[in-house]
This record gives C-alpha cells, structure tokens and sequence, in this order.
C-alpha cells in the first residue's frame, strides 16, 4: 500500500495562521461534519463566496462564511476550541483541478475526474428585502442551498408572513415575510434616513437607531449636510437662537480622544467637517472636555455638545450594508478612484444583479437621461482589464469578476483595436455595463463596507 501526504512548505505555513480560541459568528455559507481542518479549507476555496472557515476539532465539525474577520470585525468572538482560518491563508493549488474555475458568486467548483471540473449552486446569496432586519438571524442558520434563515422586520416597520427564508436548489429564496416601513424613512444618495423627534442624550440616541437597525448618522459632504439640515431640521417654529431648538445627534463624537473626532458607528476618523463658526469647543479647555459629541443644526453645520445634552436625533441605513456615493464631477477612470480614496471608500464593485439594477435606479436614472444609453447617466465602477486584455478585475479588492452584467454587444474584445483602449467599465441608467476608455470623463460611485 502507498500512502501519499500533501506536505510543503506553503501548507505548513497554512497551519502556522490557524487561529486557536476564535470562530466567526453568524456569517454561515454551509457547514460539514466529519471535515479535517484540510477539508474545511478545501471547501472554502472551492465555494467562490466563501472567506473564511471555523472549525471546531473536537466533533471534526466545519464551517464555511461569506464574511471574515475584516468585513464582519463585530462577529469576530472568542470561543475555546474553535478555529479561525482564512481563505487566502490557504494555497488555492490544494483544490487540483478546481484550482482554475471560473465559477459564479454563488457557486461553487466541483472535481471531475481526468482534471476536469463542473459549477454547481452554492447557496442563495444575502437575503436583501427593504425593511428585514439581518441582524436577527440565529446561530445555525445559513446561506446554503437547503439551508433556512429567520429573520425580523425592523422595529418601526408592521411584518406579515412567516420568519422563515428558505434556499431552494435553484438558488432562490422562498418566503412570504413583508416588512411594510413607515414612510418618515427617507432615501436620498442610496441611503435611508430618519429622524426621530424623541429627545434623548447621545448614547440613548445610538441605542434607539440600533433599535430600528440602524445607526447614528455619519456625514460625508456638504451636501449631503445641508440635505440633511433642509429635509429634517428647518420648521416655522424653529428658534432664532441656532442652539436651542431643530438640532439633531449625529455619530460624530471625540469621547475616547480629545480633539479627535471620529464616527461612532465605523469608527473611521471624521475627514469632512462643517463646524458652524466659532466651533468645537477644542480652544477652551474648561468646556471642551465634556462637550464630545456632533449635532447638526438647521443650517447645515455642526456643533459639539455635552453628551448628556437632550437633543433629537437622525439615524441612517446603508443597502447591504455597504454605504455609496455617486460623484458629481466629471473625471477619468483613475482620477475617480483617487476620489473615492478621498472619502475613505473605493470605486463600487458589484456582485450581482439586483446590486446592479439597484445602483442604476437610485443613483443614474433621470428623466432628463438623453435617448442614447452611453451619453449621460453614466458612472464609473471599479471594474476593469488594465493589466491584462480581457482578463477583467475589480480594481480595490483585485479580484477577478465573476458575475458581468454587460449590455449586449458589450465588451469590446471582439473588435481589438476599440479594446485595446476600452479598459474601464462603467454602469449603465439599465443596470447593464459597458466598456470605455479609461480616460472617459464620467461621475463615478463609492462604496465603503462598514467593518473593513
């Protein structure tokens, strides 16, 4: 008999990241008993959405997640006998044959013999339905072909239907749940807002936006400042002193740190500011010690306050998780990215094609859209085949793209000299994608995921 072992020094390093004490929580693709740690990675890197595995030695259980500790940093716990891996901790040779599939995000790759492989359907994608509170779904629960979900409508919204979301083997969710909102959510930019009138101190204020699954509102502009200002905070019966009445908590806040401002939800520090004249109150050390947090008044600038100040507040909801802005400039394919660095945030990759179709409704289509699609209401997406013709990659994860929307006709590579020059992708008023020069003068759209 002939025992063959896999052994070389990029397994060995493999083993070396494991993370002993820690698993991911609540981000499950699929989980398999009777797995090797070996096993486990072999599945994660054969399941195109899968990054992360946890693994727990004792009952040779596994687990496969579409999320990792950088994306989900929140569901990242401690927990004795469990294992934490990741997917790039793992050398994809390890895979054989599957090591050079192409399959879809939510599929994953099958071996077949004589090298050979096939895509088969992994799991149904994130649920994503206006009002659904992701945050409710238990611990067992998964994205997996077969697999169900359970989950709540937000607090401020009525529900009708059974919890319940089942995986069905043509990768479709079935359920009847409703989430019927109420109408003072607002959507402006691809964001959700709220004002409540309740009148709380700004740690109250966070408990009750997390309460409708949501948080304190982070602001990124100008505009969007006085949007919010506009829409929310100017009435008849405001005061005529800016302090005393129509203000509202935001996340802004320097509690850890004096003098360093921060959001309190994504913990990135504050780039964007519009302090009314004269503040914060950092110059006077007797008052800026306990005045830490941001409220918005009606004019569209900031203020900072005591914490314990009772104030309104506005809270806000991002799609999937993941915030967007479209930029009004004009600007080339690199410039765009550099404004999205700008913003903390990087050039939209897109995943499938509800997120598609969604990006093109909420950000590009007008009626003021001329007849011919690739005129206006266009925008740059991080999409793109710089490198290498015809091997297209996302340009801030590198990744290459799996899931293409093209318009039809699109892209250019059947006619070489236009795809030579046609390097960038940009995202169509429909929902579809077409390919131009990178030196194209376009508006663009970030996307930032909280917890990266």
């Amino acid at each position: 008999m002939i025992v063959i072992i896999y052994c070389d020094a990029s397994l060995q390093d493999s083993y070396s990241k494991l993370q002993y004490g820690h698993r991911l929580d609540r981000k499950l693709i699929n989980s398999f008993v009777n797995f090797s740690i070996l096993d486990c990675a072999e599945e994660c890197l054969r399941t195109t959405r899968c990054k992360s595995v946890n693994y727990y030695k004792g009952a040779h259980f596994c687990e496969i997640n579409y999320e990792n500790k950088s994306s989900a940093n929140d569901r990242f716990l401690e927990s004795p006998r469990w294992i934490y891996s990741e997917k790039e901790d793992w050398d994809i040779g390890i895979v054989s044959s599957c090591s050079a599939s192409n399959c879809s995000i939510n599929e994953k790759c099958k071996p077949l013999p004589m090298g050979k492989f096939e895509c088969v359907l992994s799991d149904c994608g994130i649920p994503s339905q206006w009002g659904m509170n992701l945050s409710s779904v238990g611990r067992w629960e998964g994205i997996g072909i077969e697999r169900f979900m359970k989950f709540d409508c937000y607090q401020n919204c009525s529900q009708s239907g059974s919890r319940l979301f089942v995986c069905a083997p043509n990768g479709q969710w079935e359920t009847d749940l409703k989430c019927v909102c109420a109408s003072s959510w607002i959507e402006y930019q691809g964001h959700y807002y709220y004002l409540s009138e309740k009148k709380v101190k700004w740690t109250d204020a966070k408990l009750e936006c997390e309460k409708r699954g949501s948080h304190l509102v982070e602001i990124g502009d100008q505009e969007e400042s006085g949007w919010l200002a506009s829409t929310f905070l100017v009435k008849s019966s405001c005061s005529t002193n800016l302090f005393e009445k129509c203000t509202a908590w935001t996340g802004g806040n320097d509690v850890d740190v004096e003098g360093r401002y921060r959001w309190s939800y994504s913990n990135l520090s504050i780039t964007f500011t519009a302090w009314k004249e004269g503040e914060p109150s950092v110059g006077l050390p007797t008052i800026a010690e306990e005045r830490d947090c941001i409220d918005l008044l009606r004019t569209g600038e900031w203020n900072d306050r005591p914490c314990s100040y009772i104030n309104s507040f506005i809270c806000w909801i991002e799609y999937r998780d993941n915030c967007y802005y479209k930029g009004k400039k004009r600007v080339s394919w690199t410039h765009a990215k550099m404004e999205c660095a700008k913003r903390c945030s990087h050039l939209v990759e897109i995943g499938d094609q509800e997120t598609s179709d969604w990006l093109a409704s909420t950000f590009l289509y007008k009626s003021t859209c001329p007849a011919n699609l690739f005129n206006d209401c266009t925008a740059w997406t991080g999409g793109n085949d710089v490198d290498v013709e015809g091997q297209y990659r996302w340009s801030y994860s590198n990744v290459p793209i799996t899931f293409y929307a093209w318009k039809v006709g699109e892209p250019s590579l059947g006619s070489p000299k236009g795809a030579e020059i046609r390097d960038c992708i940009d995202l169509l008023r429909t929902g579809k994608w077409n390919d131009r020069p990178c030196s194209y003068l376009n508006p663009f759209i970030c996307e930032m995921s909280y917890g990266q």
